[in-house]
């Protein structure tokens, strides 16, 4: 049985990234990840707790066209933004 998501595919909406992923991950997805507020990611507990979603964000943020985007409007030399 595939628990990777509610609707039983690797990304939110099932087998295909869509713009759910896209507006999620920005602000849902690097939180997991502890990429926001300091140490977010071991407060929440989510590699522990919610290893599924730390692989949705994984998942997400490997695409070029995320990385890239996360870019845009990043703060000069903030070193958190791949």
């Amino acid at each position: 049985e595939n628990k990777s998501s509610f609707a039983g595919g690797p990304y939110l909406c099932g087998d295909q990234l869509t713009i759910a992923d896209l507006c999620a991950y920005p602000w849902y997805g690097r939180f997991v990840q502890g990429k926001m507020y300091g140490n977010s990611g071991e407060f929440l507990r989510t590699k522990e707790d919610c290893p599924h979603v730390v692989a949705w964000a994984e998942r997400v943020e490997s695409r070029k066209g995320v990385r890239r985007g996360c870019m845009v409007n990043r703060s000069k030399g903030d070193k958190n933004i791949p």
